[in-house]
């Protein structure tokens, strides 16, 4: 009946590591400038979404079975009086055979978890169907179901194990990519560096040929869109100095929440100008005493060449539009690789809660927007976003939220 022992055949630890050290030598092989020149979280998003493991998903409510008349050979059962047994000695039989679709790696039916069983399910393996088989001369209806019923737990039972362990491994996963993506895009960005520093032309350079395996999926993702020109280094501010400038503005606006009679008049641009002082204080601009200035009515900006480095907006809350409208405003400023911005909420509702539930969602549901970063305050939330226009260019846009009494 060409059944086999399932989730023994491998160990399903040696299978995860191979797959992650595979993933790990593809990053290390990209074209460094078709690296260079694609956002970040689309490529750790490409990876991820090529090389996570999904877990198998039967389907339970797509179940058929089928009753087939058969022999059995009863040569070797003690109990029977048999001529020879050295011969099948065949008897009429039923065979009763179930089949359940599933979808998923096939494989991890037959590797071996972290945990697992010494008396593993038995099964047969075609076409993202598991088949379950019973044989008997005398079949019973409550017989067969209950020990397919057996069988279909046990099996769910070995299936939890094998998907704690790909859990892991997909966490591990995306924490290794993320990694591996930012060490080797540091060491070039290093590389084109000294490059410039060294004073003499450059040798150029064929441009090479990213290839990738074809991993068999439901989706298959597809590599950012990006490309293999040399990659142009654009000025930026240091991941270093971008927390300092917004710790040094929650300082402030904690201030503000703190001194409620001495702000509560205050329009969006009086609200602005509180950031202006201190945030200079700790930064000198190159050409002038003064890093930040005000750009319009309500932002705060540095600029490089008459270009947009880093943009915070302050905003009095009123409501989901006006949040979407300013990172719209925001994204019409930015031309920067890796912008940096900022939206200031000021809350004067009574519900400060509610707004703070709120700002994911927006943020969420607008056109741009790519992936939520983590953040260690509640009333701080970071994202990375991206202009329709050009989507591989990762701008990074923090909402700040602060309850400002009327």
């Amino acid at each position: 009946m060409n059944t086999e022992k399932l989730f023994s055949s491998n160990k399903l630890s040696e299978y995860l590591n191979g797959r992650l050290q595979f993933v790990l030598n593809e990053i290390e092989n990209i074209n460094p400038d078709k690296l260079l020149n694609a956002s970040i979280y689309d490529l750790e998003k490409y990876y991820y979404e090529t090389y996570k493991i999904d877990p198998i998903e039967l389907h339970e409510d797509q179940i058929v079975v089928d009753v087939q008349d058969t022999r059995m050979d009863v040569s070797k059962e003690r109990r029977r009086h048999i001529p020879n047994r050295n011969e099948p000695f065949y008897i009429p039989a039923t065979l009763t055979v179930f089949e359940v679709p599933f979808t998923g790696i096939e494989d991890l039916f037959r590797m071996c978890a972290s945990r697992f069983s010494y008396s593993p399910p038995i099964a047969r393996i075609e076409r993202n169907k598991i088949i379950f088989q019973n044989l008997s001369n005398s079949p019973s209806k409550e017989q067969i179901k209950n020990e397919f019923s057996s069988w279909l737990s046990n099996i769910k039972k070995m299936l939890s194990y094998s998907e704690k362990d790909t859990s892991e491994f997909n966490d591990n996963l995306k924490r290794n990519i993320a990694t591996k993506i930012n060490h080797r895009r540091d060491k070039l960005l290093r590389d084109r560096k000294l490059k410039t520093e060294l004073g003499f032309p450059l040798k150029k350079r064929e441009n090479e040929t990213y290839i990738t395996d074809q991993i068999k999926r439901k989706i298959k993702p597809t590599f950012p869109d990006t490309s293999n020109e040399p990659h142009q280094p654009e000025p930026t501010i240091t991941e270093e100095d971008h927390d300092l400038i917004l710790d040094i503005i929650d300082k402030t606006a904690t201030m503000l929440e703190r001194s409620p009679s001495t702000f509560k008049e205050m329009g969006e641009e009086q609200l602005r100008d509180q950031f202006l002082v201190p945030l200079n204080s700790h930064f000198e601009g190159q050409s002038t005493g003064e890093t930040f200035n005000a750009g319009g009515k309500s932002d705060i900006l540095i600029r490089e060449k008459d270009k947009c480095l880093f943009i915070a907006e302050c905003k009095i809350w009123r409501g989901k539009q006006y949040l979407s409208d300013a990172i719209d405003q925001l994204l019409s400023y930015t031309t920067w690789r890796e912008s940096k911005t900022a939206i200031l909420i000021f809350n004067r509702n009574k519900d400060f809660s509610s707004v703070l539930k709120q700002i994911t969602s927006i943020v969420e549901e607008h056109s741009s927007f790519k992936k939520e970063l983590q953040s260690k305050k509640e009333n701080i939330f970071k994202f990375v976003i991206a202009k329709e226009s050009d989507r591989k260019r990762d701008i990074y846009l923090t909402i700040l939220a602060f309850d400002v009494p009327s």
